[in-house]
């Protein structure tokens, strides 16, 4: 908004306050304006109050309460009351048969912060759909969004559910095994999920598994985990297991697996676990190479948006900056 549009927007409002103040009445169309106005400025309580006033104006028509629906629900959404924001925007999305495209959104958010993504996910669909924007692959993303969002509030069982859906319609996704490993309660399974996306997300599953070492050690299994690991192909979980040797003073097997390992690779968060262990084993002209590259390539490790450049300590499959789905990328400036 230019200058000059918000100094005629604002003087139209000081009018429409001096009217109200003065006990004149107001037509509908003011009242709206005006409530709208408040809520601009942040004051959502105020706008409720002039909105709701209109509820008790007889004579509107199916269109004036439905724009009027409409106002309302986003003061109670501002208001964090979404199942009363809810409301009003399903009575207006009925009236304008989704055609408006702020109730919708509106609606969609509210059912989203309510928790309520059973009719999220169906809303969403429809909308991709009728925007010609429908895949398999965006909306198991989106499902995926709301089994992200059921685990954060602690409900495993509607997240498996998610999981489940987000699977029929898009099985390779790597973001699916990262939410199974996080609702599975069978350790080994945690691990085979991990083990699918460790090269993708290394340094979230690096982590997820320092919690689930204790998990194993807990239940009397590390000789399970041992083997698991041992078994497995993949670099990362070679290393994770050549650190647990070491902490078992299995010293020499510990530098057979060492000696036969790619050091010359580029990979950093690889060089990264790799030289503490090299270093504990005094193999000295191996740590020098790691160390030269580490230093070359390693300046931050952290997650960023590739959309709004947000930056966050662990993993978000949405930014909660901008919104944007599957863009929070493991950051590393070269």
């Amino acid at each position: 908004m230019s200058f000059f549009s918000f100094f005629k927007k604002r003087k139209a409002f000081e009018k429409l306050v001096g009217k109200f103040k003065k006990g004149r009445e107001l037509k509908f169309e003011e009242y709206l304006k005006l409530g709208n106005y408040y809520r601009e400025q942040g004051l959502y309580s105020k706008a409720l109050r002039i909105h709701k006033s209109l509820e008790l104006k007889k004579g509107l028509s199916d269109e004036e309460k439905a724009r009027l629906n409409k106002s309302l629900g986003f003061d109670y959404f501002y208001l964090y009351q979404y199942r009363s924001a809810i409301k009003h925007f399903e009575k207006a999305d009925d009236f304008f048969r989704g055609e408006d495209e702020e109730v919708r959104s509106g609606l969609l958010k509210a059912y989203e912060f309510s928790g309520d993504w059973d009719s999220a996910i169906e809303l969403k669909k429809e909308i991709f759909i009728i925007n010609k924007e429908y895949s398999d692959e965006k909306m198991a993303h989106y499902i995926l969004i709301a089994a992200e969002d059921m685990i954060k509030r602690g409900n495993r069982k509607k997240a498996k559910k998610y999981l489940k859906e987000a699977m029929k319609l898009k099985n390779n996704l790597d973001e699916i095994f990262l939410y199974m490993a996080d609702v599975e309660e069978n350790p080994f399974k945690k691990m085979e999920y991990l083990e699918k996306i460790a090269d993708k997300y290394p340094l979230v599953v690096y982590k997820k598994i320092q919690d689930l070492k204790m998990e194993f050690f807990e239940k009397g299994k590390m000789e399970e985990l041992l083997g698991f690991l041992e078994n497995s192909e993949n670099m990362y979980f070679k290393l994770i297991y050549v650190s647990l040797l070491l902490q078992k003073g299995e010293c020499e097997k510990a530098r057979e697996i060492l000696e036969s390992f790619p050091i010359e690779n580029e990979n950093l968060f690889l060089n990264l676990m790799l030289l503490p262990l090299i270093l504990e084993l005094d193999m000295s002209e191996s740590a020098k190479q790691i160390s030269y590259k580490i230093e070359k390539k390693l300046k931050e490790l952290e997650f960023v948006c590739t959309g709004c450049k947000k930056e966050y300590v662990n993993f978000r499959l949405r930014c909660e900056n901008c919104g944007e789905v599957n863009k929070v990328r493991l950051n590393i400036n070269f």
